[in-house]
């Protein structure tokens, strides 16, 4: 879990909360989800796109990661595979551009 910043614009920071090991359809593929501080409601899921790479391992949101002032997610693969590899990635998410 971790503080996102404010993602839908009413003010309020809201709270990112990772399931590493959710399976819809892949087996821990992991998801992401953005709740909104005030009221609790879901404001947006990010689901992980390959098995076992346990999408949401790690988590971070804020302000400007790409220097326009708004807020962004960071999500943490470490078991990612990239070129048949258990690389990993870090994924930068900009909040307008969250599915």
């Amino acid at each position: 879990m971790a503080t996102a910043g404010d993602v839908n614009g009413d003010g309020y920071d809201d709270v990112l909360i990772a399931a590493r090991q959710f399976d819809s359809p892949l087996t821990d593929e992991g998801r992401v989800v953005v709740v909104a501080n005030a009221g609790a409601t879901v404001v947006k899921t990010v689901l992980g796109t390959l098995p076992d790479s346990q999408f949401g391992f790690c988590l971070a949101g804020g302000r400007g990661f790409e220097g326009d002032n708004t807020s962004d997610i960071v999500v943490g693969s470490p078991l990612m595979r990239i070129n048949g590899a258990n690389s990993g990635a870090c994924i930068l998410y900009s909040t307008s551009d969250v599915p």
